[in-house]
C-alpha cells in the first residue's frame, strides 16, 4: 500500500463498504489549505449508528475509527455536498472496472447522484448529476486526453486493461503479447496489480518473476491464479510494508485487523504535526519513556536512509504506468504552453526547467 490503495486493494475496500449502503450522509467535512484534500464523509444508519468514511487524495479511502478536528467552515466541495446531496441515501458503492475510481451512489428526491473520488495521481472528487455531467469537483483539471470541469460530461481517465472483468483467456494474451522484460513487470503494468501484487501471484504460480518467455500453459497457470485473487476471503493485516486485505505469501503478517480499514487506518502516513501534538499533549509525560522514543525515532531514521534508494526504485516500478501517462501529457502541454502555465497545469508536479528536470511526488513513503 504505502499510502496509496492499488486496484486489487480497492476490490477487497467495496466489498467492505457495502456495509454502508442503506445509510443516510449526514455530514461532508474538508480540510484547508494543506488538507485541502482530505474529505470526511460522515453517514449515520439506522440502528447503527454513525460511520466515517475517510478520503486521503489521492490514494487513500477507509472507514476511520474517529473522527479527526476539522474547521467549523468546511471547504467549498463539502459545502456544496452538504446542501445537494446532505441526508441522501447511500444506495451503491461501487469501483469502476479495475481502475482506482470509487462510485458513491446517493439518492434524494431530486434523483440520484453519483460522487466519483478518483484514487489515483493526482486525485479529484467530483458529484455528477443523474446524466453523468459533472455539477461541482474538487479541482479543475486538464489533460490531453480529457478536461474536468463544472458542467462537462464526466470523463473517466483512459482504461488500461479491466483485469477484474477479464476472462482467463483475455488475460493469457494479454500476457502473451506484452513488451515487458519479464512476468511480474507484466503483471504489474499490463494487468494493473502492482509490483506487490505481481510478486504474489508469482510466488502462488509457481514461477520465477524474473521470466520472460513462458508458455500459454504457464499463462494459463497464472491467470487462473489472478483470478483466483478476486474471490480470495479478507483476511486484512498490516506490516513494514503497508496494509493487506488478504493473506500472501511474499509479506509476513505482523498485526491481524478485524478489518481492511482499521489496517489502512493503521498504517497510512502520519497525520498533521498539529494533530499528532494535541494527541501527545493529552499524555502524562514520561522522561524515561521520551528518551526511549527519540532513540527509537533516529533508528528507524537510519533504517529509512539505508531504505530510501531502494524503495525509490520500488515506487517507480509500482507507478510505472502513471508516470509514464504523466509525463506524456506534460510533454504534450508544453508544445502550446510555457513553463509557467505547466507548473500552474500540473500543481502536484515540481519543474525546474533550467535543469529541464520534473519532480514527481508518488506520496507512499512513510
Amino acid at each position: 500500500m504505502k499510502g496509496q490503495l492499488s486496484s486489487l486493494d480497492l476490490h477487497f475496500l467495496v466489498r467492505e463498504l457495502q456495509s454502508l449502503v442503506g445509510a443516510r450522509l449526514d455530514k461532508a467535512y474538508q480540510g484547508t489549505g494543506e488538507r485541502k484534500r482530505d474529505l470526511l464523509l460522515q453517514f449515520h444508519k439506522k440502528d447503527e449508528g454513525k460511520a466515517l468514511l475517510r478520503v486521503l487524495l489521492p490514494g487513500l479511502v477507509y472507514v476511520a475509527g474517529e473522527k479527526l478536528e476539522y474547521d467549523a467552515m468546511p471547504g467549498q466541495f463539502a459545502t456544496f455536498l452538504r446542501r445537494h446531496v446532505g441526508n441522501a441515501r447511500l444506495v451503491g458503492v461501487e469501483q469502476k472496472g479495475f481502475e482506482r475510481l470509487l462510485e458513491l451512489k446517493l439518492e434524494n428526491k431530486d434523483g440520484i447522484f453519483t460522487l466519483v473520488l478518483e484514487l489515483l495521481p493526482p486525485g479529484n472528487g467530483l458529484l455528477l448529476n443523474n446524466q453523468g455531467k459533472i455539477i461541482n469537483l474538487l479541482e479543475p483539471q486538464k489533460t490531453s486526453s480529457r478536461v474536468l470541469r463544472g458542467g462537462a460530461v464526466y470523463e473517466p481517465p483512459p482504461v488500461l486493461f479491466d483485469t477484474k472483468n477479464a476472462t482467463p483467456e483475455m488475460i493469457v494474451e494479454k500476457l502473451f503479447s506484452s513488451t515487458k522484460d519479464s512476468i511480474v513487470k507484466s503483471l504489474a503494468i499490463d494487468l494493473g496489480l502492482g509490483g506487490e501484487y505481481a510478486e504474489e501471484v508469482c510466488s502462488r504460480a509457481g514461477v520465477e518473476k524474473a521470466r520472460k518467455d513462458l508458455s500459454k500453459t504457464e499463462l494459463g497457470k497464472i491467470a487462473a491464479v489472478v483470478k483466483e485473487m478476486f474471490d480470495e476471503k479478507s483476511s486484512p493485516f498490516i506490516n513494514g510494508d503497508g496494509a493487506f486485505p488478504i493473506t500472501m505469501r511474499t509479506k509476513e503478517k505482523v498485526v491481524d485487523t478485524p478489518s481492511f480499514s482499521r489496517a489502512i487506518e493503521m498504517a497510512k502516513p502520519e497525520e498533521s504535526a498539529v494533530t499528532v501534538a494535541k494527541a501527545e499533549a493529552k499524555r502524562p509525560r514520561d522522561k524515561a519513556a521520551d528518551v526511549v522514543k527519540q532513540q527509537e525515532l533516529a533508528l528507524a531514521g537510519l533504517l529509512k536512509a539505508a531504505e530510501e534508494n531502494q524503495r525509490k526504485g520500488e515506487l517507480l516500478y509500482e507507478h510505472y504506468a502513471e508516470v509514464e501517462r504523466l509525463l506524456h501529457d506534460i510533454k504534450e502541454a508544453h508544445k502550446t504552453m510555457s513553463w509557467a502555465d505547466l507548473k500552474k497545469k500540473f500543481p502536484n508536479v515540481t519543474i525546474d526547467e533550467q535543469k529541464g528536470q520534473v519532480t514527481i511526488e508518488l506520496g507512499a513513503e512513510g
